[in-house]
């Protein structure tokens, strides 16, 4: 049997009728695959190495069973090719949306498609979460993991072909991002109308214990700004005011911030003159 270096492949075991085992194992120099399947079957993936044979050996029931050995060959690229629409190189995802992967691999040569990984990696390609798919096109949804700040992950696609199982591969780089809670702030009173000649107060309420920086800005009809502070301020409404513009914003010590606007009608008063007959 001659197969490709690097390559998945999958093993599948039968045993007579009459065979009896409590376990099955697959065994691999130091690597031990542990098998699964209904009564009298057993199968496993295996990893090939880049090496010219592999060898292994098949225990049932802690007592080698079988010892096959596979020839390897170098990888000869297929003529077919995969394209990762989705998700886009170097795009930036939040922990918590998950990720949507949108591929298509192609069929150019009469040789038989088997399968294809996909496979999400850290930086330095340990991997993550892997899916095995037998549609040439299509989507698969994976988990992202917990993160504490912007972390480079890829997205890496193989597809193996062929009596050898050839394959051809892709990846796209992703930034996966900390869902971190972001500073939430509200007006601590309600103010959309005030009247020539009031004060106005208002202040604003932060839902965070952390250390953030704040301030309130007022703005006139002309965007002049009349008064700032930093989480409160009275000013007092003059003639000349039609409407006024406050804006709070908080920034937090980890760079999140938000922001809060209110616009206010200013009324004038009725000018009653009373004179005597």
């Amino acid at each position: 049997t001659l197969l490709t270096g690097g390559a998945r492949i999958p093993i599948h075991i039968n045993f007579t009728p009459e065979a009896r085992s409590s376990n099955v194992f697959i065994k691999q120099e130091d690597n031990d695959y542990f098998t699964v399947g209904q009564t009298h079957t057993a199968s496993q993936w295996i990893i090939l190495p880049q090496a010219s044979s592999i060898e292994f050996d098949i225990h049932v029931s802690d007592s080698i069973a079988a010892s096959h050995t596979i020839q390897l060959t170098e990888n000869k690229q297929p003529q077919e090719t995969i394209t990762i629409y989705k998700p886009i190189r170097n795009q930036s995802i939040e922990e918590n949306n998950g990720l949507d992967i949108h591929y298509d691999i192609s069929q150019q040569s009469p040789e038989t498609f088997h399968y294809a990984s996909i496979c999400l990696t850290d930086f330095n390609g340990q991997l993550i979460h892997e899916v095995l798919t037998t549609d040439r096109k299509g989507h698969v949804h994976l988990s992202l993991p917990g993160v504490s700040s912007q972390t480079n992950m890829f997205v890496k696609i193989r597809a193996f072909f062929g009596d050898t199982y050839r394959f051809v591969e892709s990846q796209t780089g992703i930034r996966v991002l900390p869902d971190l809670k972001k500073p939430h702030i509200k007006w601590k009173q309600s103010f959309y109308r005030m009247m020539v000649g009031s004060m106005l107060d208002c202040s604003i309420d932060i839902d965070t214990q952390e250390e953030i920086s704040s301030f309130i800005k007022v703005y006139d009809q002309d965007n002049h700004l009349l008064q700032t502070s930093e989480k409160s301020l009275s000013l007092g409404v003059t003639e000349t005011t039609k409407t006024l513009s406050v804006l709070a914003w908080v920034s937090d010590a980890s760079g999140n911030t938000a922001s809060i606007q209110q616009s206010i009608d200013v009324i004038h008063p009725f000018d009653f003159k009373i004179s005597d007959h």
